[in-house]
């Protein structure tokens, strides 16, 4: 994630960070099953995805003001 996306994330409202969220959820889900049959052709998005949705997490603890568990964020 390039810093000018991560200022991005520091600027958008809670309700817009679990948008975000939720997409990269998706995404997550549906590289993880082309990576199980084998459509994949970059292996290392799978990891990066999951950072980035780390950033995301962090950035919505952020905003809400405490921390904010998987289970919180699964809304």
């Amino acid at each position: 994630m390039k810093m000018q996306q991560k200022k991005e994330l520091r600027t958008k409202t809670v309700e817009e960070l679990i948008h975000e969220l939720r997409g990269m959820r998706s995404e997550v889900s549906k590289l993880a099953l082309d990576m199980k049959t084998g459509k994949a052709e970059n292996t290392n998005a799978l990891y990066i995805k999951r950072k980035d949705i780390a950033r995301v997490l962090t950035y919505l603890s952020e905003k809400q003001g405490e921390k904010v568990t998987e289970e919180e964020a699964k809304i």
